[in-house]
């Protein structure tokens, strides 16, 4: 059963920046899951389509979706851990999820909600899939 590591916490509390940092560091490989749907959205694939949809009607991706995303692209007989960040964000997410893979560590940041508006708002808005998260045209 492959390993995971979970990165939870707001929007702005430094869940990417942790997860990049135990990549470079310690070569745990890191999942994005605002950019696997950001990737999904914008492949134009029925799960794409399906995402979209709910996100459009303010509504929450179905958690069967959710694993979808994550199941492509972890790596089946992966030799060290992942890191995924932002999911799973409920009960029903994370019932499936640990079912399905080894979590090792949950990490939740919290930040001041004053830092995490002042990051917000420093960020753009993607042009291609209009979610707020560009930085430095990034």
């Amino acid at each position: 059963m492959e390993k995971l590591i979970i990165i939870l916490g707001n929007t702005c509390t430094g869940k990417s920046l942790l997860g990049k940092k135990l990549e470079s560091q310690y070569g745990i490989p890191y999942i994005s899951f605002g950019d696997l749907k950001r990737n999904e959205i914008k492949s134009k694939s029925k799960l794409g389509v399906r995402l979209i949809s709910k996100i459009d009607k303010n509504m929450p991706i179905d958690p069967v979706d959710g694993l979808a995303l994550i199941s492509k692209s972890i790596p089946s007989k992966c030799q060290v851990a992942n890191s995924i960040s932002g999911y799973p964000i409920s009960e029903e997410e994370y019932t499936p999820l640990a079912l399905m893979y080894n979590i090792v560590l949950g990490i939740h940041l919290q930040t001041e909600e004053q830092i995490m508006r002042e990051r917000f708002f420093h960020r753009g808005i993607c042009p291609v899939c209009n979610f707020p998260g560009i930085l430095n045209d990034k």
